[in-house]
């Protein structure tokens, strides 16, 4: 394998590391978030409609930022099989056991949406 796409490859690589870790902090950020709105707002005694739209955002969010974790634990899948076909030796990090199968059960969060030609 040349230098280059070896380069090219380790980028890749850390980028995907790095994205792979903001999903995950985005995801508990924003679950976050929710709970501390909530005790914020249980705590005051605010009748349950002060900040629903804002909380409906945040929830909104929520499910948004795991779906971006979906997305990239499919992504790198797709890496891996493409590193194997050029001849690079793809390396995951963090744990001992492979990235388990990206497709979700019908109608989860995490269900890719495909536009319609």
């Amino acid at each position: 394998m040349s230098r280059i796409i070896t380069s090219a490859a380790d980028a890749v690589a850390s980028q995907l590391i790095q994205a792979e870790k903001a999903s995950n902090i985005a995801v508990l950020q924003t679950a976050g978030l929710s709970a501390t709105m909530m005790e914020a707002c249980i705590m005051a005694k605010l009748p349950l409609s002060t900040g629903q739209n804002a909380l409906s955002d945040i929830a909104e969010a929520h499910a948004l930022s795991v779906k971006l974790r979906f997305h990239l634990v499919r992504a790198h899948q797709r890496m891996a099989v493409t590193a194997s076909e050029l001849g690079y030796s793809w390396t995951a990090f963090g744990d001992e056991l492979p990235t388990p199968d990206a497709t979700p059960p019908a109608g989860a969060i995490g269900q890719p949406v495909y536009a319609e030609a």
